[in-house]
């Protein structure tokens, strides 16, 4: 448990620096992330550098349900900007394309793009 800075009578620097200096270890802080929403864990994501590389596997590990367009559009820019990493983690995803139309070329062409490069989907 970390100490109160309030209770150890030292300078916060003092106390912010000792913190600091612990490490968690990277399973410690994805078992952490797998309980998570990922509103919450984009929230960690945004702390440091550390959290997001970790994060942002959690994040494709939650199965995305993409029921609209503009989630479906967002998932596909996010999946292609870095994907040799992202695709690999990808193993399960859920898409509603009820209302998506065949011709609507920018929906479709990315979300074709990011499904031939699942190459470790399992479900869909």
């Amino acid at each position: 448990m970390a100490p109160d800075i309030a209770d150890t009578g030292q300078p916060n620097s003092q106390v912010v620096r000792r913190l600091a200096s612990r490490v968690f270890n990277f399973d410690v802080l994805c078992h952490i992330m797998s309980f998570l929403e990922s509103r919450e864990i984009i929230a960690m994501t945004c702390t440091c550098y550390v959290l997001c590389s970790i994060g942002v596997k959690a994040l494709i590990n939650n199965t995305p349900s993409l029921f609209r367009r503009n989630q479906l559009r967002s998932f596909c820019r996010f999946m292609l900007a870095d994907a040799p990493r992202r695709f690999r983690s990808l193993r399960t995803i859920e898409l509603y394309l009820i209302s998506i139309k065949p011709s609507d070329a920018k929906t479709v062409d990315p979300l074709v793009d990011v499904l031939s490069q699942a190459m470790y989907l399992e479900r869909m």
